[in-house]
């Protein structure tokens, strides 16, 4: 058992962060939309329905983590605490919230697939690919998104796990029952041990969970873990599709073939903040398991809160990467 507990600074620090980033993220991300529907030139409007879908699972994940849920994470302890409205106002468990978070971050990978997969038809069909059929592209979306709904669907069942929180808190953390029996703190807690057999399914749906236990938080990073490597792995190989188009064929000019390898590269830039950014949480909730540091829940809130400005910085560098957005400002 070990001695761990949080500095009281984090449950006042925490929420207010959270407010000032989500305020600040939708007040850019209210410009970005305005700037999308106005700015956007007739040819790229098609593209700029995705990029919208985008933003707006951005705009939701950061609601989620900046008003609804507001998530205080209790690491090595499996759980966090709610001081989102979901909590304080309406009474719903912060299970809600974190089901919330796993549909959000999945509908952000999913949707930013689909922009690279755009930009890849749009090469295809300029070529003649006659194998990039919208059929084609219908199917291959829909299993994409059939892929990153699953650990969401899996996730909403891990509600049953949370009746026996108190218990494995109690029993691997006692310095930590505090907030667990203290109902202000409104905290959620899962005890994966709890339905072993539903907890080995969960954990089979991720990527490397096959290599450790399905007893902690472990899990629900691993989750996120996978959908984010889901993402890379998919937009590595549309990418390194589109590039080989481009460099293979010669039906168009080079000019136009310079043109589409700078859209590409553009949008590389512009998802780069969300995935550099998610992966830093991650690497550090892992980290947090291996590590018996006392302060770690506290360098893992601090990471935390540079992860929260995902959604800023993506936007930011989405309007000013793109001309037609930057030049009015």
């Amino acid at each position: 058992m070990q001695n761990i507990s949080i500095l009281p600074f984090w449950h006042t620090a925490m929420p207010t962060y959270q407010h000032a980033v989500g305020l600040s993220t939708h007040a850019i991300s209210a410009l970005a939309f305005y700037l999308m529907l106005t700015k956007t030139p007739t040819t790229s409007r098609p593209f700029a329905k995705y990029l919208m879908l985008l933003q707006a699972s951005i705009t939701l994940a950061d609601l989620n983590f900046g008003l609804l849920f507001c998530p205080l994470v209790l690491f090595p302890v499996p759980g966090f605490l709610c001081n989102g409205i979901l909590c304080t106002w309406f009474g719903l468990s912060g299970h809600t919230g974190i089901a919330i978070m796993y549909l959000s971050v999945s509908m952000l990978g999913y949707f930013l697939v689909c922009c690279y997969h755009f930009r890849v038809v749009s090469i295809g069909q300029m070529l003649g690919q006659d194998s990039i059929s919208v059929s084609k592209s219908l199917i291959f979306r829909v299993v994409l998104f059939i892929v990153y709904i699953i650990p969401c669907m899996l996730q909403t069942g891990l509600h049953r796990n949370i009746s026996g929180g108190r218990r494995y808190v109690h029993d691997n953390f006692p310095s930590m029952s505090y907030l667990i029996n203290n109902q202000e703190y409104r905290a959620i807690v899962y005890d994966f041990p709890k339905f072993p057999n539903y907890s080995v399914i969960f954990a089979c749906s991720t990527v490397f969970v096959s290599l450790i236990e399905a007893n902690s938080v472990r899990v629900l990073n691993s989750t996120h873990f996978q959908i984010i490597l889901l993402s890379v792995i998919c937009i590595v190989y549309v990418v390194m599709s589109a590039f080989s188009l481009l460099t293979k064929q010669q039906l168009l000019s080079e000019k136009t073939k310079m043109l589409q390898k700078q859209m590409l590269e553009l949008l590389i830039i512009q998802s780069t903040p969300i995935l550099q950014l998610l992966h830093r949480w991650i690497q550090v909730g892992t980290y947090s398991h291996f590590n018996s540091t006392n302060n770690i829940r506290d360098i893992t809130n601090a990471v935390f809160c540079v992860q929260l400005t995902h959604a800023f910085v993506h936007t930011a560098v989405v309007i000013l990467t793109t001309p037609s957005y930057r030049e009015p400002m």
